[in-house]
Order: structure tokens, then sequence, then C-alpha cells
């Protein structure tokens, strides 16, 4: 067990005492942003910074969407643009948006999720927004999302 995550269990089970024999859930949450911080370390550096939002699916692989349009829905609900098959995750959880011209440079909303939405391990308010950047981490239910420089696409 390296250093952060001995931290991580003793912050956890001295925050919620009567868990300190069920801390699997959030082991897995850790596990899932490490992998997700080394995913990171490995993205191209971009000519053009343009963000995209990334997170594991089912099968565990690395999924990756460029925030390339006014607005990106998060949520449980197949209409969204980011569908998370998560019982923790409300039907339309949250919203992603570029803010202004500033391409690395992300306002996230709640939309009012049974569960709330985390940025970077604190709790947004309900209906609360923030500013997000590359590096910064979402955390949905037990799903963990992740902000990146991308590079666009070849012959763009």
């Amino acid at each position: 067990m390296d250093n952060m995550e001995a931290d991580l269990e003793v912050r956890l089970s001295e925050r919620y005492a009567d868990a300190k024999d069920k801390l699997e859930a959030p082991r897995e949450v850790h596990r899932r942003l490490q992998f997700l911080a080394r995913v990171l370390g490995h993205v191209p550096a971009p000519s053009r910074p343009a963000l995209a939002l990334l997170w594991l699916d089912a099968g565990g692989e690395v999924v990756a969407l460029p925030i390339d349009r006014e607005e990106i829905v998060v949520g449980r609900a197949a209409e969204c643009d980011v569908t998370l098959d998560d019982p923790c995750v409300s039907r339309r959880h949250c919203v992603l948006r570029p803010v202004g011209e500033a391409r690395g440079v992300v306002e996230i909303e709640d939309l009012g999720s049974s569960n709330g939405t985390k940025v970077n391990g604190r709790l947004l308010p309900e209906r609360g927004r923030r500013l997000v950047r590359e590096g910064d981490v979402i955390e949905l239910g037990g799903i963990a999302l992740a902000l990146a420089e991308s590079q666009p696409a070849s012959g763009a």
C-alpha cells in the first residue's frame, strides 16, 4: 500500500469510524483515481489546447469525449451525452460547459442530483457550479471522471 493510499485509508477511517472494516468502496474509487492519474500522464501535449472528459467504461476501458460543444450532460439516462450505468448517478446528474473562448476552462453544474457531484473530493452544493480545469477529477456516485487536454483530430 503506497503512502497516498495509506493516508486516504487513515482519513476515511477517522471520518467514518463505523466503517473501519468496510473500506472496499473507497479503495475502489482510489484505485480508479490512481488509474486516471496514470492515463493523464500519457495524454499527448496538444498544439491547440482542448479539453476532453475521460472515464472508465463498464469493461474498464478508458473513454475520452472531447468537450467541443456548448454543453455536455452527464447522467444515467440514455439521452445524456455521457451515459453512466451506476445506480448512484442521477438520470441527469450534471452538465459541463466550456467557459468563453478559453478552451482550457469548463464550468460544471450539479443538476439537483440525489447523491451529489464532487470535484477534487469536494461536494458541490445542489445546483451549485464550479470552474474545472485540466487534471481535475469529478466524482459521480462511484464513478470518477477526469479532465485532460487532448489533441485535435488529425486533419482538423
